[in-house]
């Protein structure tokens, strides 16, 4: 979805400004036993810590420490010397699934203040010999600790994102998570508590404890499985805070759940975007949405992927999406039993209040296909994205094509797995040589032949403005093939050209590696993940058929 991928293209971005050193701490022993580690400190862009459990030569927590209770400088081998020799650099810390004793967490706080700072704490599923609250509240009062006692004035946590979700997130845990935000942890923006199930009063001591913490930008709660309940709760805690980004994917929500969120949260609250993919919504609920859309709920982003929606619930929507003052960035309705022109008309609604929109995996036809290309063409429109993959086009998608002449707003078309077959490809073919603009088009898995993708190089040959082009999984030969390595020098604009699983000879295959190479771009089976994600075959996925090793490895790399 338009949500998510703006989601995690905010956390690539800030992952990718980091050092990029990851430390995971996997499979603690139930004894803490001796330390093993693998990796090559700083140099390395993965180091792995274990616990191994190891009956002959195991080491018992209570030899890290002398008699006194102190901390024993001289045992060589303990976790303290190791960790803070091999974690310089650490920007990111995943203790996911790990098993800490109390020990473990006390270790940990002196080594991390040592190696500068931590920008993400993974703490999600994390369970430990004492009670597990016990547990968080000695990292936490370890890490305090540690900070008190360091002689650097800067150093310090800024942790951006918090992942903390775990199957029983009881009160007692909650209130030493709010305390380790709240005291430690006061640069988070993301906290991520996906999988969680709340114990009583868990989830409004959070929220009571987090709305004072505005930095806080990002919930995600996906699979929390909500009561009614909670729901409000939510819907209460985003009202009172700074939160834009609310995932609620796979919370099990029924419309009368997503009335009571939204009734608690208002039409005043700072959310942008809101997920809710793989819920129970229907009808009545996108009623319910878009009355508080026309109320002023000034959403920018919805996802409402694989709800039993339907045409009615499609409609309802839109009705209220329709009146709103301004146009919204995305709306995704993937697999959402949306059919027929009757689907397409509701999409008339919503072309001049949506940049971009997602109808991916929905059986239109032919005629509903007509009948959103009609939308798409109106002048008025403000779609500029349009993801209509596996969607039983046919040649409708010629119409879709042709209305990319009057609705210059439309760049990029994902319209994958629609058996739209040469003619399909001819349409595009006449619209490239007329639109200066059309930035990205994936036409894999179509039934396309030689023939179509001839017509397709003769208007790259004339220098069409493409970027993006995606062909793979179609019937394209050595022939069509070749009219791609005739046209490309005289091309001046593609970038990325997808050809993967046709046959094509390796010969070929390997012509159109180098030349796409050689444009600074990249040939090959990645994409927009929003088109990528209903292929039913993945460019990275094994040939099993026997050919020969030039063979794979030609259509491997392309």
């Amino acid at each position: 979805t338009h949500t998510q991928r703006t989601h995690n293209a905010h956390t690539q971005h800030h992952h990718h400004t980091m050092r990029a050193l990851l430390v995971v701490l996997v499979a603690l022993g139930l004894a803490v036993p001796a330390l093993a580690t693998r990796g090559y400190g700083s140099r390395c862009g993965t180091l792995r810590l274990e616990y191994e459990a190891d009956e002959d030569e195991g080491v018992d927590g209570d030899e890290y420490n002398d008699e006194d209770g102190q901390e024993d400088n001289d045992a060589d081998d303990g976790p303290r010397a190791v960790i803070a020799a091999d974690l310089t650099g650490c920007e990111t810390l995943d203790l996911a699934d790990a098993m800490l004793s109390a020990t473990d967490a006390k270790v940990l706080g002196p080594a991390l203040v040592q190696v500068g700072q931590l920008q993400s704490l993974t703490v999600s599923k994390m369970t430990f010999r004492e009670p597990r609250h016990e547990g968080l509240r000695a990292l936490r009062e370890s890490l305090a600790a540690a900070l008190k006692d360091a002689p650097q004035a800067d150093v310090g946590f800024q942790v951006d994102t918090l992942e903390a979700g775990t199957p029983s997130l009881d009160k007692d845990f909650a209130q030493e998570l709010a305390l380790l935000i709240n005291t430690l942890l006061t640069d988070v923006r993301e906290l991520d508590l996906r999988g969680a199930s709340f114990g009583s009063g868990a989830l409004e001591l959070l929220a009571s404890e987090l709305r004072s913490h505005r930095r806080l930008v990002s919930l995600d709660l996906t699979q929390a499985g909500l009561t009614a309940d909670e729901a409000a709760t939510i819907g209460g805690w985003v009202k009172r805070s700074n939160i834009e980004l609310l995932a609620l994917r796979g919370c099990n929500l029924s419309d009368s759940e997503l009335e009571i969120l939204l009734s608690a949260m208002g039409t005043a609250s700072p959310l942008q975007a809101v997920d809710l993919n793989s819920n129970k919504l229907t009808a009545v609920g996108t009623a319910i949405l878009g009355e508080h859309l026309r109320l002023g709920l000034d959403l920018s982003e919805v996802a409402l992927d694989n709800n039993p929606l339907g045409n009615a619930g499609l409609a309802a929507l839109a009705d209220g999406i329709a009146r709103r003052d301004e146009p919204m960035d995305a709306l995704s309705l993937a697999h959402c039993g949306l059919t027929g022109a009757a689907a397409g008309e509701a999409v008339a609604l919503l072309v001049n209040q949506m940049h971009t929109l997602t109808l991916r995996g929905n059986d239109l036809g032919a005629e509903g296909g007509a009948a959103v290309a009609l939308a798409v063409a109106s002048p008025d429109s403000t779609i500029s994205d349009l993801f209509i993959a596996n969607c039983n086009l046919g040649d409708s998608f010629a119409d879709l094509a042709e209305a990319t002449l009057t609705n210059t707003e439309l760049g990029w078309i994902g319209a994958q797995g629609n058996a739209i077959s040469d003619n399909g490809a001819h349409s595009l073919a006449n619209v490239l040589r007329k639109r200066a603009d059309l930035v990205s088009v994936n036409l894999d898995i179509n039934n396309i032949s030689s023939a179509g993708a001839k017509t397709i190089a003769w208007a790259l040959r004339a220098d069409a403005p493409l970027v993006h082009l995606g062909l793979a999984n179609n019937k394209i030969e050595d022939d069509g093939a070749n009219a791609f390595l005739a046209a490309l020098p005289e091309n001046n604009h593609l970038l990325e050209l997808r050809l993967h699983d046709n046959p094509i000879s390796p010969d070929v295959m390997t012509q159109l590696v180098n030349m796409m190479s050689s444009r600074n771009g990249e040939c090959g089976p990645q994409g927009n993940d929003d088109e990528e994600e209903d292929a039913t075959t993945d460019g990275d996925e094994e040939d099993t058929e026997d050919k020969d090793e030039a063979d794979s490895a030609a259509h491997e790399e392309l």
